[in-house]
């Protein structure tokens, strides 16, 4: 084989490498973007990567290889040398970078777990401080801390403000609306009170767009009665935190119907029962696992719930925990339904329904509808079954409260 053949050769060999290169870098991309393993099928074989550092290694190995391949092997130690000090700088930025955005990640997980504590919102007298507004720090925004310590905290009163670039309007009682309400009801009145977290409440859309508010204008072009819809729902509430603010709130307006919002993360303990993570352990990156193992790293950063004994008495009632679970969650709602009994309201649980709330619903004999009767496919601009409906999404809610109701026969 002649010099040029040789040549030829090993810039061949070089192209493979830089071919087997460019595909693990594909395959890692493709891992980070599903946050974990990926499948699909081409021409009919199934392929299937979930863990990357073999080609992580492979990466930078087959760039070397294709590198000496392409250049040649020949070189003088001082050439050899320089290769070497540019892989070593290489590899100490590459680590320092490493270094910093796992740094950086750390610092912000730590800092958003103690933005909106309850220390926050105990030290901050309403009207007394320039809270910015953002999602990652609602609580002082809009909420302050309740004199029921079984809720915690509740909205604000008389807010007139922007909430995510969202217009926010509470009344004097604390609700999220544009007009006050009575406590006593007025004749020929039928009464509704929802009652939920965020979704409910009107996460990222505009007052307007609420669909408990749609629902009382839709309401009000009926003739024969006037009707009221009042919308206590609190983000972050779980199930027994509703109830406890129909007890509350609610009940003084003397309610004909209660419509409670289910949500996936209602039998979860709130948020402020629990204890803040320190995000100091060394067994594991969580820039690693913010790329590549998306699951895990929700796991390694979910809140710690705090055993009953660890909650502070001065913010919290320890009985929210014992309402925490499944169990809680049917305790909650068997009171809910007590209530329900001794003052006269119908009940209707509405949401994205799993087969455990299903069947707790079922076992108390509560009326629901399953919001996953409605099918994605035939609402493509609206996501139905989201935690925080979108205002196509709030628009449809409103619709299939008022046919619920009316299919009962309750208006």
């Amino acid at each position: 084989m002649n010099g040029t053949s040789g040549r030829n050769v090993r810039k061949g060999i070089a192209v493979l490498f830089l071919i087997l290169a460019a595909i693990c870098l594909a395959i890692v991309i493709a891992i980070a973007y599903r946050g974990g393993r990926f499948e699909w099928t081409l021409f009919g074989i199934p392929i299937s990567a979930g863990n990357p550092k073999g080609r992580l290694l492979c990466i930078p190995l087959a760039l070397l290889a294709s590198h000496l391949c392409w250049r040649g092997f020949r070189r003088s130690p001082k050439e050899w040398g320089t290769l070497a000090g540019r892989l070593i700088l290489l590899s100490i930025s590459v680590s320092i970078s490493l270094l910093v955005a796992e740094v950086g990640l750390r610092i912000s997980l730590k800092q958003g777990e103690s933005s909106g504590s309850m220390q926050d919102l105990a030290d901050l007298e309403e009207g007394s401080a320039n809270v910015a507004v953002s999602a990652a720090h609602p609580l002082a925004a809009v909420t302050c801390v309740s004199a029921n310590k079984k809720l915690v905290y509740e909205l604000r009163s008389n807010q007139n403000m922007k909430f995510g670039n969202r217009e926010l309007r509470t009344n004097r009682a604390g609700i999220r609306a544009d007009r006050d309400y009575t406590i006593e009801k007025p004749p020929s009145t039928v009464r509704i009170i929802g009652l939920g977290d965020s979704g409910m409440w009107g996460w990222s859309v505009h007052q307007h767009e609420l669909y408990m508010a749609l629902l009382e204008k839709s309401l009000g072009k009926r003739s024969g009665k006037t009707y009221e819809v009042l919308n206590l729902a609190v983000p972050g509430y779980n199930t027994f935190q509703e109830v406890e603010m129909l007890r509350h709130k609610g009940l003084a307006y003397n309610p004909d119907i209660v419509v409670i919002n289910w949500c996936r993360n209602d039998p979860d303990a709130p948020f402020f029962a629990s204890k803040p993570r320190t995000y100091d352990s060394k067994e594991i990156s969580y820039v690693w696992l913010l790329l590549f193992d998306r699951a895990q790293f929700k796991r390694e950063t979910a809140p710690i719930v705090m055993k009953a004994g660890e909650v502070d008495k001065a913010f919290v009632d320890p009985v929210i925990l014992e309402h925490s679970g499944w169990k809680g969650v049917k305790r909650s709602l068997a009171e809910l339904k007590q209530l329900g009994q001794e003052h006269g309201f119908r009940i209707l649980v509405y949401g994205p329904l799993t087969k455990e709330i299903s069947a707790i619903l079922a076992d108390l004999n509560l009326e629901h509808f399953d919001t996953y009767e409605l099918r994605q496919e035939d609402y493509p601009n609206a996501n139905i079954h989201g935690m925080h409906p979108r205002p196509e999404a709030n628009r449809i809610h409103a619709e299939f409260i008022e046919k619920e109701l009316d299919r009962r026969g309750w208006l």
